[in-house]
């Protein structure tokens, strides 16, 4: 029981990360309260180095449960581990309410899946 207790405290805390399950019939699922997030503030991480970012637990829960940041130089790498647990549907759309109020510019940067 000690051994199980001092070797959870060793691991980094994404491995807490809780896993979204989408099951048949789930439709909406609020991913909010799953998400965790990184703020690089030169914009200078590359794929790579947000996912070495998530293995080394450096990603930590939306304030509040909000990816409302304002207005802030950098990016904003955003992370949650999901699983499909229905066979019948493959394909889910991730769907993002913004509030534009300007014409900043903003980069998407594709990510495929690790398998985790």
């Amino acid at each position: 029981m000690v051994l199980m207790l001092l070797s959870t405290l060793l691991l980094p805390p994404v491995a807490f990360a809780q896993v979204v399950e989408l099951a048949a019939g789930s439709g909406e699922v609020p991913l909010s309260p799953h998400v965790r997030y990184l703020h690089d503030p030169e914009a200078s991480d590359r794929t790579e180095d947000a996912w070495r970012r998530v293995d080394g637990g450096h990603f930590v829960p939306l304030p509040d449960g909000s990816a409302a940041f304002g207005f802030q130089r950098g990016a904003f790498w955003f992370h949650v581990r999901v699983r499909n647990r229905d066979p019948a549907e493959g394909r889910w759309l991730l769907a993002q309410r913004l509030h534009r109020r300007t014409r900043a510019p903003r980069r998407w940067q594709p990510c495929a899946p690790r398998g985790r």
